[in-house]
């Protein structure tokens, strides 16, 4: 397959609400239109293509069809957000000023789930309006509450409730121990997990393309992995192919299917994700290598 995408931007579940003064500054009830303020000035800069990432182990948008994050929040409900502030090491005399912003940050989202809009979908649509070509990234292995997996608002009820799902990492950076837990994809019930959420977002929704994040994050079995599990992965995203291929059969164009993962190949085959191969197998169109969880803009491709 040969990609017309060339300026590629991604965009992480929350980047229409980290700045609310900007996207909607005339302020009120968070509306639609803060999604298509922001998708109008990626156009007007140059950015083709949006990939935007709408989970972390569970949605962010609020999904009809599984567990949503903030499904269970009601406004103004500091206590729903303490157990992630404990988790992720917030101190003491911080924690009233984590647990504030967190309310008025989440507020947003609810804001929009009142008033019956997906943001997800509107992302979608703003950016055809305007011209961009619309992608989803999916978060392999988000972490962001695995230092104490019951506590956090961010875990999937099978993360927080089966400890036999879990891989103790530690984490790619060892000293991070927030980041302690993660999904262990050896397990067939993991990899179902993921796949239905993948399915969710390619079959519920209108988007153009997708991107596998193995960088968020980057252990997701326990290293160095058999030649067995390391096959066992690849037919896996063979599944997420055909499910991709379906998805360009109904809609007549093209739906690519990608990759983003560290550069050190032979590395990521030892965690179980040989790239290679998918290549070979034409079970990716593009592969995005950067260091670990941000951009490396002086990397050799």
């Amino acid at each position: 397959m040969k990609l017309k995408n060339r300026n590629l931007l991604n965009a992480d579940s929350c980047a229409f609400f980290y700045s609310p003064d900007v996207w909607q500054p005339e302020g009120g009830p968070y509306s639609a239109k803060a999604v298509e303020n922001q998708i109008k000035l990626i156009a007007d800069s140059g950015i083709d293509t949006y990939i935007i990432n709408p989970t972390t182990q569970i949605p962010w948008y609020p999904s009809k069809y599984r567990e949503y994050v903030f499904k269970d929040y009601r406004r103004g409900d500091r206590e729903f957000f303490r157990g992630h502030g404990i988790c992720q090491g917030t101190e003491p005399e911080k924690m009233d000023t984590f647990l504030d912003n967190t309310v008025k940050f989440a507020n947003l989202y609810l804001d929009l789930m009142e008033q019956g809009i997906d943001w997800f979908e509107e992302t979608e649509k703003a950016c055809r309006k305007y011209g961009v070509s619309p992608w989803i990234s999916i978060r392999m292995n988000d972490t962001h509450g695995g230092h104490i997996p019951e506590l956090s608002y961010m875990n999937a009820e099978i993360f927080k409730k089966d400890p036999t799902i879990r891989l103790n990492k530690p984490s790619i950076h060892p000293w991070r121990e927030n980041c302690r837990y993660a999904l262990d994809y050896s397990q067939q019930r993991v990899r179902d997990f993921m796949f239905s959420l993948i399915e969710e977002a390619v079959e519920k929704y209108n988007y153009e393309g997708m991107e596998l994040d193995f960088l968020r994050d980057p252990i997701f079995l326990q290293p160095v992995v058999s030649q067995e599990m390391v096959e066992t992965m690849t037919d896996w995203i063979g599944e997420i192919r055909r499910l991709t291929r379906k998805k360009a059969l109904k809609t007549g164009r093209p739906f690519p299917l990608g990759i983003r993962c560290s550069s050190h190949l032979n590395l990521m085959r030892d965690m179980g994700l040989d790239i290679r191969e998918l290549v070979k197998r034409d079970l990716i169109d593009f592969a995005g290598f950067s260091n670990f969880w941000q951009t490396s803009w002086d990397m050799d491709y």
